[in-house]
């Protein structure tokens, strides 16, 4: 007895589609009597869908790779400079690995409103922020990878998600690069928290310090940095925080004070002459994007000179901050900026 034909299919289809086919198969009557009746031939139809293995997020600069996932990473973008994801619908691969970034694409795939969507990593206590173009469309001209132009509003080492809408009815998987980053911030902003105060902190037990005589603030000057995107306008950066800081108060440099800000002496026309020892100040992370430089208790003494035998003054002096830049290289915009304590 004569067995009946076998139809034997492809095991992979090499492309994301919707399929029709056709199948040809010879009446039974005909096989049975093995009469060659080309009339006889009979058709089945039906169809299937073929899908991506993953659809996967990802960049392809080099930089973007942060498999730490934490502040030690190298920098990758600044927080709102522009970086490019891509969005690639993979072809099954025997690889044996579960990177599909470097699988072939399938060229057929399309698919409208795929959302997009970013996840912070590090530092853990910080904000996700915002990313420009939420939902985009996998095009016929994508030919199965897509590339978007993003921008992301914080510092950080993110992850980026896709979310994907059925396909032809067939739930798709999705996957991504597994860490983004290191994001920076663009620049600093200084802003005044305190002038801080001589007062008493300039006075000796008779009410006075005489030039020779050293003195200290009563209340500290404060300054507070504040760490912002590229973004026009520019936002703060939250995430500039804890290991994301790249500063010390090594970092602020203020030019030595060595005269009072506005007292002059006998002569009329030179300001009095001082020397400033400052002690360690301290820098304060505020785990919102903002810090608080403090000046030490720093000395100051009067020069006993010819010409300082002035009367009583309440003083002032200037701590003028000419650079701040971190360890990235990032660097305050609003400098010099100058406190005055006085008293």
């Amino acid at each position: 007895m004569k067995s009946l034909p076998i139809l034997k299919m492809v095991e992979a289809w090499p492309v994301a589609c919707n399929v029709f086919l056709t199948f040809f198969r010879p009446s039974l009557s005909a096989w049975l009597m093995s009469v060659k009746i080309p009339a006889g031939l009979m058709t089945d139809t039906d169809d299937f869908t073929s899908v991506p293995v993953a659809v996967v997020s990802y960049s392809e600069d080099s930089a973007a790779s942060c498999s730490s996932q934490n502040a030690s990473c190298s920098i990758f973008k600044k927080a709102g400079e522009s970086f490019e994801l891509k969005a690639k619908s993979a072809c099954w691969a025997h690889d044996g690995d579960t990177d599909y970034t470097d699988n072939p694409e399938t060229p057929n795939f399309v698919l409208a409103s795929v959302g997009i969507s970013q996840s912070v990593l590090a530092p853990t206590t910080g904000v996700n922020g915002t990313i420009e173009t939420k939902i985009f469309n996998f095009t016929a001209s994508d030919k199965g990878i897509h590339s978007l132009k993003k921008t992301i509003s914080e510092v950080s080492v993110f992850e980026f998600d896709l979310t994907l809408p059925d396909y032809f009815g067939e739930t798709l998987t999705s996957t991504k690069r597994p860490a983004i980053g290191r994001f920076t911030p663009d620049h600093f902003t200084t802003t005044t928290d305190s002038d801080g105060s001589f007062g008493t902190g300039a006075c000796t037990g008779s009410g006075l310090s005489y030039s020779g005589q050293t003195f200290t603030y009563q209340t500290n000057p404060q300054l507070t940095l504040t760490a912002f995107n590229a973004a026009k306008p520019a936002v703060i950066t939250q995430n500039y925080q804890g290991d994301f800081v790249k500063l010390s108060d090594t970092y602020f440099i203020v030019t030595e004070s060595l005269t009072d800000a506005t007292q002059l002496v006998t002569n009329g026309t030179t300001l009095a002459s001082l020397d400033w020892q400052p002690v360690a100040a301290s820098l304060t992370d505020n785990n919102d994007g903002t810090l608080i430089f403090t000046f030490g208790n720093d000395n100051y003494t009067y020069r006993h000179e010819a010409n300082s035998q002035i009367g009583p003054f309440n003083n002032a002096v200037d701590l003028e901050f000419t650079k701040i830049q971190d360890s990235d290289n990032i660097a305050a915009s609003t400098l010099p900026h100058t406190l005055q304590p006085a008293g």
